[in-house]
Formats: C-alpha cells, sequence, structure tokens
C-alpha cells in the first residue's frame, strides 16, 4: 500500500532456472495502475512513479520465445 500521490516504487525480480537461464525473457504489470502487460524484455528491473496512493499488485511473467508465458 503506497501512502500518498507522487510516489514510486522499483521491483526487482528474477527466475531461477538451471538450464537455459539467458534466454528468459519477462514480462510484468501493476495491477491498480495499468492491466496492460509490459513488453516482453530481458530486463529483470521494473519501475513505477507518480503512483496515487492506494493498494497495487505487481505480477511477472517469464517466456523463453517471447509468446508463451
Amino acid at each position: 500500500e503506497l501512502a500518498e500521490r507522487g510516489k514510486g516504487v522499483a521491483f526487482s525480480f528474477l527466475c531461477i532456472n538451471p538450464f537455459y537461464p539467458q534466454k528468459l525473457n519477462y514480462s510484468y504489470r501493476l495491477i491498480g495502475s495499468s492491466d496492460e502487460w509490459s513488453p516482453v524484455a530481458p530486463e529483470k528491473e521494473a519501475y513505477f512513479v507518480g503512483l496515487r496512493g492506494g493498494n497495487y499488485t505487481f505480477q511477472v511473467r517469464t517466456s523463453y520465445d517471447g509468446r508463451s508465458f
């Protein structure tokens, strides 16, 4: 829960995969801010700024090919 407007939050994430970790890509969203998934990319960090006070749920998913999650 964020208490007031103008706050930001950052997330770092990682999927543990012993076989092909370099092939993993990620997509994420912050429900309460946007229901849209981010573009698929290899970056393991997400930043959100200018959020209003309230409750949010962060979700992240992984993919090898950018299409299947």
